[in-house]
């Protein structure tokens, strides 16, 4: 009975994602990249210009790959962070504080003093600083973290 008071404490939204807006300008550069050096390379063969562009459409497909891949997901007993470059898991216990900046991604702050910058999925940072805060804040009062001491921080 108490598992499912825990699992079913907080109700908001558990995944973030990329907004639609981010993957399309990112495939839309990516596109105009490929083209322009599509274009240099038939007609001028290996130029430099041809080649940073080249090397500028390479990083525009990573983009798209990554806005596809990097995601925030709020599990019952962790944050998970997944994105290109790897995957991280930070325990709702370890979180003591969580925040943002006008302009700036949401940071986390965990017990051991670390500031850990969340990504920027395109989507408000106050959204996702409002869920996390929503679900650690279930988490206390369902009874999984009653050490737990979370505090907000205010941007």
């Amino acid at each position: 009975m108490i598992a499912s008071i825990i699992m079913n404490a907080y109700r908001g939204r558990t995944v973030f994602r990329s907004s639609r807006w981010m993957v399309v300008a990112t495939a839309v550069a990516a596109v105009l990249f490929i083209s322009a050096a599509s274009f240099l390379l038939y007609r001028d063969g290996f130029t430099v210009w041809a080649l940073v562009l080249a090397g500028l459409a390479l990083a525009a497909i990573l983009g798209v790959v990554e806005t596809l891949v990097q995601r925030i997901v709020l599990t019952d007993a962790a944050l998970r962070v997944r994105g290109l470059r790897g995957y991280a898991e930070y325990r709702r216990s370890e979180i003591v504080r969580v925040s943002y900046a006008k302009g700036s991604p949401v940071v986390v702050q965990l017990k051991d003093g670390q500031n850990v910058r969340l990504p920027d999925l395109g989507i408000s940072a106050q959204a996702i600083t409002n869920s996390i805060r929503a679900w650690a804040k279930a988490s206390v009062q369902a009874g999984h973290h009653p050490e737990h001491n979370f505090e907000q921080g205010r941007g």
